[in-house]
């Protein structure tokens, strides 16, 4: 049986930073997410501590 290939054609030449707060056993992260304009994610990254208020 063969892999299932998948086609990227590159990213466009516009993205997107969604960011949200999290909270993860109780305790609230900062979310950042790189969105392609295709809708594709590009990166995620979440915030190594809790943010302070």
């Amino acid at each position: 049986m063969q892999a299932a290939e998948t086609s990227h054609r590159g990213y466009g030449d516009k993205f997107f930073i969604d960011e949200a707060f999290v909270k993860i056993n109780g305790k609230q992260y900062y979310l950042w997410r790189a969105v392609a304009q295709d809708g594709e994610v590009i990166d995620v990254y979440l915030s190594g501590s809790v943010m302070a208020r």
